[in-house]
């Protein structure tokens, strides 16, 4: 097993790894072997990592705890502008990674009405936004 984090380990078998030949400067005796290595591993098919993501949003703060069979359970938090009631809601991890890559933007914007209804992702900088991304929750 390889420990990512305290919570979170990937069994060798998942990571495919070949021999390539490095990028860099070329000429006629140079890069002619495999001189690096590539690492791919497959993050939607991996049961190391979880499925579903908890968020909990108190006055401040996300609390985003997620668990799995495979590794245990992992809580993180951080600070949010929020100010409303303590809301809970699950979302499909993936979906959240996917749009996060999309975004391009380290802050985004998440609205909610309720813990049953879907949620809105998008770029928190300004009301002129080109898209967004809904998300329905889950029950966790």
């Amino acid at each position: 097993m390889i420990r990512i984090s305290r919570h979170i380990a990937i069994d060798e078998r998942e990571i495919e790894e070949s021999f390539i030949r490095a990028s860099g400067p070329g000429g006629q005796n140079v890069n002619k072997l495999a001189t690096a290595v590539q690492l791919r591993f497959d993050v939607r098919r991996s049961p190391a990592l979880p499925d579903a993501v908890r968020l909990r949003l108190e006055k401040g703060e996300l609390k985003l705890s997620a668990s799995s069979t495979e590794t245990g359970e992992s809580e993180d938090s951080m600070e949010a502008d929020y100010n409303g009631e303590t809301l809970t809601i699950g979302f499909n991890a993936q979906y959240l990674v996917d749009f996060l890559k999309a975004a391009g933007t380290s802050e985004v914007r998440l609205e909610l009405k309720d813990s049953q209804s879907a949620g809105q992702l998008r770029p928190a900088e300004g009301d002129d936004y080109k898209y967004r991304y809904i998300v329905m929750p889950m029950r966790i």
